[in-house]
């Protein structure tokens, strides 16, 4: 049995077993064996069966998705009417006969949102066993229908909520506010701040522009510092900040790292869960992979897993600046051979540049998450800009960029064992 100290390669073990699983999705038993071993060791050493049972549940759920995805029917036709799912800058999913495709279009394509349904024309393929150069959101090999189609028309819109009325007005504006916030905030690219994307990609810090774990733990610990001077009951607290933090994920469609950072906190919350320094982690991947295990699929979701474990390797810090310096070597090292599958080239300078911009990003989005509901404040914070455009104009040439080529699974599997065996030799030599 291991000893407490020592579980947190336990969780960097099982994390790499599920990769590993999903890389073969169809060896479901080695998957089962391995998983009913890590739940007897939660049996003995915290008593009850409630993992072994999670376990046996994501089993059966991915032996019927397993089931699902190999027996898909390609819709033939040239003509279709689909409804999306997700949007991107210039793509989006959408459904159509009860399949998920992904569509790819020559132009932007931000006035899309979910549950609008369009018309477009195109060819479904499908890729499987090959790399393309959109499936970067993709860590291992996996079967995808796709087409790419010159335009599309909207057919029927979404009800009128708030969320979508906020959204298009935000696609419609063009002052400095609404265009940073769909590139900030969405993760949209468009016609007027496509420059600021290529500068953050070319300076190797495009993780910070959009919704992750920190941004909604802001959320979250900005309205509980508030409710805690109102409310004395821990309940009371919690539940609000639930509701709270729910509503902005629904607000911002439900970003998935966002989800995960929810789950997360509001499990580390609970004591029982508290012995292990890494167990709400965990336990986070495992609801995600009941949800559904294809989440596990996007590298951006896999990323932000490995990045909360290296946060939680520094959590109790007894040299603050010196490890808040190797937390950021350490989390460039580990986001670089994602960087590199995404962008093909890294910046080698860009643990310096973020930690010069993160203060900024941290304020800019504290801004932009107490402004965005309020439309007509939005020609007077887009001046809270103006700091982020200096910084850049002065950042925009420290650059040393380093071109790769495409990792493949076992290569990023073997990269981020040695890093993660580096950052352990390197806490306990400088004693962080």
């Amino acid at each position: 049995m291991l000893r407490r100290n020592e579980n947190k390669y336990l969780y960097l073990l099982i994390y790499f077993l599920i990769l590993f699983y999903i890389y073969f999705l169809k060896i479901t038993i080695i998957f089962f064996l391995l998983s009913f071993i890590f739940g007897i060791h939660y049996r003995f050493k915290y008593g009850g069966y409630f993992f072994i049972i999670f376990y046996i549940l994501i089993f059966f759920h991915l032996l019927i998705l397993n089931y699902l995805l190999n027996n898909l029917i390609l819709n033939l036709n040239y003509h279709h009417q689909a409804e999306v799912i997700k949007s991107y800058s210039k793509s989006c999913f959408v459904k159509e006969d009860q399949e998920i495709y992904f569509v790819i279009f020559n132009d932007y394509c931000t006035d899309l949102i979910p549950h609008t349904i369009i018309n477009f024309d195109c060819y479904y393929y499908q890729m499987e066993d090959k790399y393309d150069s959109f499936s970067y959101f993709l860590l291992t090999k996996h079967t995808i229908n796709y087409g790419y189609a010159n335009d599309y028309q909207i057919k029927t819109l979404p009800n009128k909520t708030f969320r979508n009325f906020i959204y298009l007005k935000l696609v419609n504006k063009e002052n400095i506010y609404s265009q940073l916030t769909l590139l900030f905030v969405y993760k949209k690219e468009t016609i007027y701040n496509q420059q600021i994307a290529d500068l953050f990609e070319k300076l190797g810090i495009s993780f910070l522009i959009i919704i992750s774990g920190f941004h909604v733990l802001l959320i979250i610990n900005i309205n509980n510092y508030l409710l805690k001077k109102l409310f004395t009951k821990e309940i009371f607290v919690t539940l609000i900040l639930i509701i709270i933090s729910s509503y902005y994920l629904y607000f911002f469609y439900f970003p998935v790292t966002g989800l995960k950072a929810q789950i997360n906190y509001f499990i580390s919350k609970n004591n029982k869960i508290k012995k292990g320094k890494f167990n709400s982690l965990a336990l986070t991947g495992l609801i995600l992979l009941i949800y559904n295990p294809l989440l596990l699929l996007q590298t951006g979701l896999i990323l932000s897993f490995l990045i909360s474990f290296t946060y939680k390797i520094f959590d109790k810090r007894k040299n603050k600046i010196l490890s808040f310096i190797f937390l950021n070597i350490f989390i460039f090292l580990i986001a670089f051979p994602f960087v590199i599958n995404w962008e093909g080239y890294d910046n080698l300078f860009a643990p310096i540049i973020c930690l010069i911009l993160n203060p900024i990003i941290k304020y800019i989005y504290f801004i932009i998450f107490i402004s965005i509901f309020l439309p007509f404040t939005w020609d007077i914070f887009q001046y809270i800009f103006i700091p982020l455009f200096t910084i850049l104009f002065l950042l925009k040439d420290l650059y040393l960029l380093i071109y790769l080529n495409y990792f493949n699974f076992y290569q990023i599997i073997i990269y981020e064992i040695l890093i993660f065996n580096f950052i352990f030799v390197v806490k306990k030599i400088f004693a962080i």
